[in-house]
């Protein structure tokens, strides 16, 4: 049987295991979506300069 000081350290670990958790899953939310964005700008990028050039060469 484990005495409260050691109930409450072990949730307060818990806790904040947890909340690193969440941030991950955030970054890593965010991280995808700047690669989806990343991708998407290149291509309407490339698709732009393709046409200018196309229009002038």
């Amino acid at each position: 049987m484990l005495d409260e000081g050691e109930v409450n350290k072990q949730a307060s670990v818990r806790r904040y295991a947890d909340k690193e958790t969440s941030n991950i899953e955030v970054l890593d939310f965010v991280h995808s979506f700047i690669v989806t964005l990343n991708d998407l700008m290149s291509s309407w990028l490339s698709s732009i300069v393709d046409n200018i050039v196309g229009n002038f060469f």
